[in-house]
């Protein structure tokens, strides 16, 4: 869906600049295939799904990191917060909420299964967190299918957020092109379409570090409730051949 977003709003900024100057015919052309189902439907999908593969390919953090510069400008009363300024997966904000609003045994099992590495953040602690999702998934198929959807939302909102940038900078040009051949008039839709861009564009960046955290959320919430399963398969004997350090094979 955000591809075929994407991919309407460029249609828009191409017919805009180009199609003024096309010849009849051409024209005549182009408005039979837009209006016919079948090829319009098959360019949406194939070329919508080329886009969102696209977007799919720029990283849920960098969304991350400007929902905190967003979050911090919004609310700079709350900017030390451990929510705000952990790094995923957010192991300072998890310990602090197993000390402070999840069950006793959530927090000995949080120390001894996702703190077992001391790091900086950033790859490790994302292979470790990808880790225990397969894990989980092939343990508990049903948790398995609630980590991934928590995942494919903030995928989801992540390349929405991407397509809306693109989007207002298409429609931004769209007024610039129009500023120059059409009255004042017409420039109201174009102008009420970047504004609500804009706003989708900040409601997204307000909730998107949330949702992030509701993402790690749910997949320690899996695996407190497969602990047991999840610990023995930690435990389980070291095969000779592999290197093993803190339940990952290298």
């Amino acid at each position: 869906m955000p591809g075929v977003f994407l991919l309407l709003n460029l249609f828009v900024t191409l017919a805009l600049w180009t199609f003024p100057s096309m010849h009849d015919a051409t024209k005549k052309q182009i408005a039979d295939l837009v209006l016919n189902p079948a090829y319009s439907a098959a360019i949406l999908l194939g070329c919508g799904y080329l886009f969102g593969v696209v977007l799919r390919l720029y990283r849920g953090e960098t969304v991350d990191r400007h929902s905190v510069r967003f979050l911090k400008f919004r609310r700079p009363e709350e900017a030390n917060r451990t929510y705000l300024t952990d790094r995923f997966f957010y192991r300072e904000w998890l310990r602090e909420k197993c000390k402070l609003r999840l069950p006793d045994q959530a927090g000995p099992f949080f120390e001894r299964v996702w703190a077992i590495k001391k790091t900086d953040g950033g790859a490790e602690d994302t292979t470790l967190f990808n880790f225990y999702k397969v894990i989980l998934a092939s343990i508990d198929p049903t948790c398995g299918t609630e980590s991934a959807a928590a995942e494919a939302l903030s995928r989801f909102v992540a390349g929405s957020y991407y397509a809306l940038i693109c989007s207002a900078l298409l429609t931004a040009t769209d007024i610039a092109a129009m500023a120059l051949f059409s009255p004042s008039w017409a420039l109201i839709g174009p102008i009420t379409v970047v504004f609500v861009y804009l706003w989708l564009i900040a409601r997204i960046l307000s909730e998107y570090r949330l949702l992030r955290c509701k993402e790690v959320d749910t997949v320690f919430a899996a695996s407190f409730a497969n602990r047991e399963k999840l610990e023995a398969i930690l435990a389980a004997p070291r095969d000779k051949d592999l290197r093993v350090r803190d339940g990952m094979m290298l």
